[in-house]
């Protein structure tokens, strides 16, 4: 079953060439940032399980635990100079995290992860930075 622009151009052969065209350009043009992007910003991620081990990243050196529920996120560039970020716990379990520049570095954040009743605990977690020019 076919959803949004492809199901109002079904049956257009032309038409959906075209759709598929563009939405591939579009998708070859959304690369994510290793930290030097063309247009001034940078993004750097990181998804990490409980235990600190790093899933994926993008610009990110390592995760260290620090204690439970405390994570250090050591990234490989200056992330303290006109950057914000956002973070998330991810998993099964509800909750929230927290972050913030880890003192006296100018790569290194750390996380934070809480339970729903607002108590330090391990969970894996999300944190996305990003960095203007």
């Amino acid at each position: 079953m076919e959803h949004g622009i492809m199901a109002a151009i079904s049956g257009q052969p032309s038409i959906r060439k075209v759709a598929l065209a563009l939405a591939v350009s579009s998708l070859a043009a959304v690369q994510p940032s290793t930290g030097h992007a063309n247009d001034g910003l940078s993004i750097f991620s990181v998804n990490a399980l409980a235990n600190g081990t790093i899933r994926n990243s993008i610009g990110v050196a390592s995760v260290a635990v620090q204690g439970t529920g405390n994570y250090l996120v050591t990234f490989n560039h200056n992330i303290v100079t006109a950057c914000s970020f956002t973070q998330s716990v991810v998993g099964v379990n509800p909750g929230y995290a927290t972050a913030f520049y880890q003192a006296g570095s100018t790569t290194g954040l750390v996380v934070r992860t809480y339970n729903k009743t607002g108590v330090l605990a391990n969970a894996g977690f999300s944190l996305v930075v990003i960095c203007g020019p």
